[in-house]
């Protein structure tokens, strides 16, 4: 359409005429989004849209704090980041409303509003469920926001000095991240080595104390992330496995699902929930109700402390009673408990 109006279309077409051919093509592109959209709602309880201002989100975009932050110390660089775009795109808009045109790429523009207007309108759970709508659409409108500058802001002296200050930010950022990943892959390594102490076909219910992760010295590892909420989903690639903390599976808007009758979201999680910090779930009860047998439980960084907390004390005791401790991991984070 913005290549219609700009008189860029580069056809023998009128701009209303090719608007219309290409607005119909793209509305029956997209009318299976929208009915496949309506109909899942609809399945999973209504769409639950309260619209309302969320000007805080403003402020996150502009410190770049979104969803692949890994680690603290990235935060001035991630800022400085945020700040040279938010800045950029100001004078982009001011130079543009100077002296206003159309330009071909003006969907971008359109797209922006669009995106912009889902980040900070809609509310969270828009469906019943944690979706942190926001935190996933703010990379789209940095992304987007990148475009429009580039095509919208002249080349010159101020492009290039802010294109070489956000690589600069990048080049750091990937240096922090870098180390950030080397711990990560060697406390995963830890992690993963209880998968060969395992059997196929077993049901596994872990409890993740750490979700950011420690090194062997307890020392956290991605404090913006928790990068290891679910890391024993891998135990699952090499051989099937029932892992009780598959929250995919009870999310509804994935493609696997609990079945109802033995859900471990319902029947098993209770109180603070089995991604709970400390965890709470009821294993014997759960086998009582639903017949199914939990093999194995895996605690990640168990904290003693915890102990303190009176569910989580409950928990403790039921799997002593049931399990027995058949695997500790090198590094002493893992711990791997067998039914009796």
């Amino acid at each position: 359409m913005s290549y219609a109006i700009a008189g860029k279309d580069n056809t023998s077409q009128t701009p209303t005429s090719f608007i219309l051919k290409n607005g119909l093509a793209l509305a029956g592109l997209f009318a299976p989004f929208i009915l496949l959209m309506f109909s899942f709602t609809g399945k999973e309880g209504g769409l639950q849209l309260a619209l309302k201002p969320h000007p805080y989100r403003l402020l996150e975009l502009v410190q770049f704090k979104y969803i692949i932050n890994v680690v603290n110390s990235e935060r001035l660089w991630a800022a400085l980041a945020g700040g040279i775009f938010t800045v950029l795109f100001v004078c982009t808009l001011i130079k543009m409303l100077t002296k206003f045109s159309i330009h071909k790429y003006d969907g971008f523009l359109l797209a922006l509003l669009a995106i912009v207007f889902v980040y900070t309108f809609f509310p969270e759970d828009f469906m019943g469920r944690a979706i942190i709508i926001s935190i996933r659409a703010q990379l789209f409108v940095m992304i987007i926001v990148a475009c429009c500058i580039a095509y919208r802001m002249p080349d010159g002296m101020v492009k290039n000095i802010a294109a070489t200050t956000l690589f600069l930010s990048f080049v750091m950022l990937t240096i922090y991240r870098i180390h950030c990943r080397q711990q990560a892959s060697a406390a995963l390594t830890d992690y993963l080595s209880v998968a060969t102490h395992i059997k196929p076909g077993a049901t596994l219910l872990p409890f993740d104390f750490a979700p950011t992760g420690k090194t062997e010295t307890g020392n956290l590892i991605a404090g913006r992330n928790a990068i290891f909420h679910h890391a024993s989903q891998y135990m699952g690639v090499d051989k099937p496995l029932i892992i009780l903390d598959n929250y995919e599976a009870n999310m509804g808007y994935f493609p696997i699902r609990w079945k109802n009758e033995i859900n471990p979201y319902n029947h098993l999680s209770k109180e603070e929930g089995i991604e709970g910090l400390p965890p709470f779930a009821r294993i014997e009860e759960y086998q009582q109700k639903t017949g199914v047998t939990v093999d194995y439980i895996l605690l990640w960084c168990y904290n003693p402390t915890y102990l303190t907390n009176p569910h989580f004390n409950t928990l403790y005791a039921e799997i002593n009673k049931l399990y027995h401790i058949t695997y500790t991991s090198p590094g002493g984070k893992a711990v791997l408990y067998t039914r009796n």
